[in-house]
């Protein structure tokens, strides 16, 4: 037979639609330039080996895979929600807004609102109010204590309630309103012991609670036990340890007395803490020195003591001096092995001064403190 007429062979479709199977290359020629080759990948034939993979097909694969590659390093290196900035402007505002705090993920998350933090505790609403506190059990304890030992006092039994007081002081000694019922329990049962001991409950009282000293009550029966004479001695340091100024008037009428005066180291205790007050300008000087030259023996330094009241009473003479100083003898020095001994060089110190005193106050009759008037200072000139 004749040959047939060449055919005009179609393009192949794409991949995706359709493959084609060209007839043999020994049977039919093309009867026209082929077309321009689709962009679409071409397979070859079944006929044809499939396996390996030609280079073109390589390459192309490849580059398909780089294009991929890239496009998803740049959805992950701008996040995926914000444009690449195109002008220097837009990118200077983007670093702006990076680096500003609550514009990235550096940020703290905001409170959603829910009452919850991040790790799931609960925290309390704006406007919650906070739990009632729980009541104190010993603050209870101790007030039905106080109330136990207020009733003691009222139906007078002092007795039982300064035993219950010791008890509960043993167990708290710090609680001043304690201290002040045990103070008005000793005074209540009376005698010096008592009341001299509650003096100290009051000193106890005040070291607890310093706001006691402006309690019109406390004060009150405070100053009822100092008034009495009995507990002077005591009232004096309590007055000048706790009381600062309050008593300072009461402190300078005990010290301005020529009856029953205080002990030396008390009475310069007493002056010492009135200077401090700036109430030195009230205190009789001149009946000072009459007491320290007769108190000198039982001064911490007799001697010195005694050498001292001398020097000041030559250096501030007054006639009310004259008498003691005839009547006052040295104070001496005892030693436990050895005979007492007179200060030395205090005699003849004495001697000076009486001196001095005489030619000064000549015609005045001399005198002496009460507390030392059974002492008569003797006369001169007989």
């Amino acid at each position: 037979g004749l040959p047939s007429a060449p055919l005009e062979q179609p393009a192949s479709p794409p991949l995706a639609e359709r493959p084609a199977s060209p007839p043999p290359p020994d049977l039919l020629a093309p009867a026209a330039p082929p077309p321009a080759p689709s962009p679409a990948l071409v397979v070859p034939s079944k006929a044809s080996s499939w396996w390996p993979p030609s280079t073109t097909v390589k390459w192309a694969a490849g580059g398909i895979g780089a294009i991929l590659l890239v496009v998803l390093v740049i959805a992950v290196a701008t996040g995926g929600d914000e444009p690449t900035p195109t002008t220097p402007e837009d990118a200077a505002a983007a670093r702006e807004g990076a680096e500003a705090p609550g514009k990235d993920g550096d940020a703290p998350a905001k409170d959603d609102g829910d009452g919850d933090d991040d790790d799931g505790e609960e925290t309390p609403e704006a406007g919650d109010e906070p739990p009632p506190p729980r009541e104190d059990t010993s603050d209870r304890t101790m007030q039905a204590s106080l109330a136990s030992v207020d009733d003691l006092i009222e139906r007078r039994q002092f007795e039982a309630a300064k035993i219950t007081l010791g008890h509960l002081l043993e167990a708290q000694p710090e609680e001043a309103a304690l201290h002040w019922r045990m103070a008005r329990v000793l005074t209540a049962l009376g005698g010096n012991d008592n009341r001299e001991a509650a003096l100290g409950s009051h000193a106890s009282a005040i070291a607890a609670d310093e706001g006691l000293l402006d309690d019109d009550s406390f004060m009150g029966d405070l100053r009822a036990l100092m008034d009495d004479p009995k507990l002077r001695s005591s009232a004096v340091v309590l007055a000048i340890e706790h009381l600062g100024a309050r008593v300072d008037d009461q402190l300078l009428g005990w010290l301005n007395v020529q009856k029953d005066p205080l002990d030396y180291e008390l009475r310069h205790r007493m002056i010492t803490h009135l200077q401090e007050h700036e109430r030195g300008g009230q205190i009789n000087r001149p009946l000072q020195r009459a007491l320290d030259l007769w108190q000198a023996g039982k001064a911490d330094d007799p001697c010195g003591a005694f050498g001292r009241a001398l020097d000041e009473a030559s250096r501030e003479p007054d006639s009310f001096l004259l008498g003691t100083l005839r009547a006052v003898a040295p104070p001496t020095l005892e030693a436990p092995d050895a005979e007492s001994q007179a200060c030395p060089g205090a005699a003849d110190r004495l001697q000076q001064v009486q001196g001095e005193y005489d030619a000064m106050f000549a015609g005045i009759e001399p005198i002496v403190p009460r507390a030392f008037r059974k002492r008569r200072a003797p006369k001169r000139g007989r």
